[in-house]
């Protein structure tokens, strides 16, 4: 018994000591097969554990690791959009989950494998008996990330700033929301040693997994050419037009040179004096994918032509109503000109019949023609006419885009101006003009007594495409908007700044349009109207020098100032002057008090403007022509102001209006006087279109204001019921609410007359 009991102890002690020989042999690892990708992205990787017996390597078991990425980079890696497109995930730290071969080429540098990211000092595993070397590794080797592309031999692409955007803690750039758009500079780009590229980069942050991002890249220069349409002819000529033919036919072929498919519309633009309206083209829109073409079929109606030559344009660009059609911005045309010359008859060919009665057919039949080409003509621009007008009275009752406003708070926080699109989430909407008065007249809740107030931040563009690259302007409109609250007692909670850069959208065309149209609804009701206008050199233009000076020339900003003026007589308009070392906040001048500036700023058309500096270069019409709606329903709700308030006083006492209010009246009606004696001047009939090669004359108002004329008077005798007016004292909501500086200044009408005298 004891024996056996010897025994079985013995036994255990010798299984004991084999299992502590067999764990303290070392463990040693090899790939079971080479790191891959499988054809969804799945990073594969598999190893197997050995042990030593003896001399023999005894296999324990393998290990496999997958980690299933997405389908989608590689999918966005192969959209048509450019040759060169590339894709990624990544997280705020610039880790990269996942990168497509040529993101890896481009960032990195030409052949660079995933694996060299993984593992950029190409170091294997150390194994158990290499403990002290160097030339492996224990802990996994730190991999490459997006910051190292700034490193020498890469490609020198700074992400710090775009993955700070994308990263924020609002959480705002998921892609359930929609996508975010980015230029990143590639120093070395393989375009030489004294130049660099643009990327445009794509991105959002996964629903899913927020604390990922995903981006597609591609080169800025490549998607511009990703959606081109262009035609097989570039003009059309008839020299002499058979009299008996009635119908000229020919056609065009367009072709969709670019990557994307794209939709278009083909349109026909006349030329100066010419009726276009016998031409026809089909179809007029279509949908082409790249490298298909359609042929557009024209059709002219060659009676409605009349003698001499007439020439007009095929224009085939995109179109807007489809959101596609946003990428296509270069128009393209093909020119047509026909010559229609009238034969003359002989004597031989009318012979036996009296030449006297040949003659008065020949005149009536002339006359005819002429007759109803001018009725035509004349009809037409009669319908054009009212058309606008409409439009301009519409643009004084009703906004074509709500009036967006950031509190001041949000406006100091950015530090910088911030373009609309990107500040959506934290900026008001007034949708109707009863919101805009019922937001500045009404007491806020739970404050009785106090009012909201909106300042005009008035400025100029001091680059092409962005507005204050130094950020010099930025800088004064904070300076001055902290001297309005401090010199008016105002709450800095309850005021709000308007500014065009953060309160008009900036990337979509007819959304901006409508902004612009109801942009002399915003400068009327506001509160403080202040030009900020330091000196700052022109990013594009060399030797030019944006001040004071420049902007009083600013087309857009005497619109801007105008606006103002003729709603609220200029009592609220100021310009921030630097503040200097001895000062503690800064200098305002009352515009009232430089009679030659507000003299200026009534001569809008007489402006500057960048797109008649640019030649009109890939644009549809002119600023100038924009213009005319607004100007136009201002200068209508001007009139209609003044002929209001004269009935009201004539039905009213006149002791029952404050001096206040007689005051303003009477300045309204100076400017009112002083613009009627110089209408052509301040709405000018025509203007000149510049083009790259020339210019042309175009209408601007034409005869726009003596019909507008006309309608009021139509409707200053319908019945009162039937008045669409809007009452005075609704036009004048802020002129009370800033004083600046407190011991005031002139008023408007000693200003104006003060300025026709020098």
């Amino acid at each position: 018994m004891r024996s056996r009991r010897c025994r079985s102890s013995r036994e255990k002690k010798e299984k004991k000591e084999k299992a502590k020989s067999q764990n303290s042999r070392p463990v040693f690892w090899s790939p079971a097969a080479e790191s891959r990708t499988t054809g969804d992205l799945a990073s594969q990787a598999s190893a197997i554990a050995y042990r030593l017996n003896g001399e023999n390597l005894e296999p324990m078991g393998a290990v496999t690791m997958t980690v299933n990425m997405t389908y989608l980079g590689e999918a966005l890696g192969g959209l048509p959009l450019s040759p060169s497109v590339y894709a990624m995930i990544a997280d705020q730290h610039g880790q990269v989950m996942m990168m497509t071969s040529r993101a890896r080429e481009t960032i990195f540098h030409k052949n660079m494998s995933e694996s060299q990211i993984r593992n950029p000092q190409n170091q294997p595993p150390c194994r158990a008996d290499q403990i002290n070397d160097a030339g492996c590794w224990w802990d996994a080797p730190k991999p490459l990330t997006l910051f190292d592309a700034q490193k020498e031999g890469f490609s020198g692409i700074n992400f710090e700033d775009m993955l700070l955007t994308v990263f924020n803690e609002s959480h705002d750039h998921q892609c359930s929301s929609g996508v975010r758009t980015w230029t990143l500079d590639v120093p070395n780009c393989g375009c030489g040693q004294d130049c660099s590229c643009q990327h445009l980069a794509v991105f959002c942050r996964l629903l899913a997994y927020p604390e990922w991002a995903i981006f597609l890249v591609a080169p800025l220069e490549e998607l511009q050419g990703a959606a081109i349409f262009t035609v097989d002819k570039e003009n059309i000529t008839l020299d002499k037009i058979d009299k008996k033919k009635k119908v000229y036919e020919d056609n065009i072929v367009v072709q969709n040179t670019g990557r994307v498919k794209l939709p278009f519309t083909a349109t026909v633009s006349a030329g100066k004096g010419d009726n276009m309206s016998g031409i026809t083209v089909e179809p007029a829109n279509g949908t082409l994918s790249p490298g298909e073409n359609t042929t557009l079929a024209l059709k002219f109606n060659l009676s409605t032509f009349g003698y001499g030559t007439s020439s007009g344009t095929v224009i085939v660009q995109p179109d807007l109503s489809d959101d596609v059609g946003n990428c296509f911005r270069t128009r393209t045309s093909t020119r047509f000109s026909f010559t229609r010359q009238k034969k003359p008859q002989t004597l031989l060919q009318v012979s036996g019949i009296s030449v006297s009665v040949i003659a008065t057919v020949v005149l009536f039949i002339i006359l005819y023609r002429v007759v109803s080409s001018f009725l035509r003509k004349y009809y037409d621009d009669m319908a054009k006419e009212h058309s606008t007008i409409a439009k301009a009275l519409q643009a004084t009752q009703e906004l074509s885009f709500p009036m967006v406003l950031l509190k001041v708070a949000t406006f100091k926080k950015h530090g910088k101006f911030v373009a609309f699109e990107d500040i959506l989430n934290e900026s008001l909407w007034l949708h109707t003009i009863q919101d805009i008065d019922d937001f500045l007249t009404k007491d806020i809740k739970n404050k009785l007594g106090k009012k909201n107030k909106v300042i005009f931040m008035s400025h100029q563009w001091t680059a092409f495409s962005e507005p204050d690259h130094t950020g010099e302007q930025y800088k004064g409109m904070v300076e001055a908007v902290d001297t309005v609250i401090n010199q008016n007692n105002w709450d800095t909670e309850d005021t709000y700044v308007w500014l065009d850069y953060s309160s008009i959208p900036q990337r979509h065309r007819p959304s901006q349009t409508a902004a612009i149209n109801s942009l002399t609804v915003y400068a009327a009701k506001v509160s403080a109207f202040i030009v900020v206008a330091p000196k700052v050199d022109h990013k594009d233009l060399e030797g030019v020098l944006c001040d004071e000076d420049t902007y009083k020339k600013r087309a857009w900003c005497r619109a801007e100032q105008l606006s103002h003026l003729l709603a609220q007589a200029g009592d609220n308009m100021f310009l921030a002057k630097k503040k200097r070392p001895s000062q503690s906040m800064p200098g305002f001048l009352r515009l009232n008090d430089e009679p030659a500036w507000l003299e200026q700023s009534i001569e809008v058309f007489k402006g500057e403007l960048t797109c008649c500096r640019r030649k009109h270069v890939g644009m549809d019409m002119c600023d100038r022509e924009r213009l005319v709606v607004p100007m136009l329903g201002l200068w209508a709700q001007l009139c209609r102001t003044i002929r209001s308030q004269a009935d009201e006083s004539e039905r009213k006492d006149e002791s029952e209006a404050s001096a206040d209010d007689k005051r303003a009246f009477a300045d309204l009606k100076e400017i009112h006087q002083h613009l009627s004696e110089r209408i052509n001047e301040v709405f000018p009939e025509t203007f000149s279109y510049e083009f790259e090669n020339g210019s042309e004359e175009r209408p601007l108002f034409g005869k726009l204001v003596q019909r507008l004329q006309e309608h009021l008077d139509k409707e200053a005798l319908q019945p009162k019921e039937e008045k669409k007016e809007k009452h005075w004292s609704k036009l004048r909501i802020a002129t009370k609410m800033a004083r600046l500086p407190a011991n005031g200044g002139r008023r408007l009408s000693q200003a104006l007359r003060s300025s026709m005298t020098t």
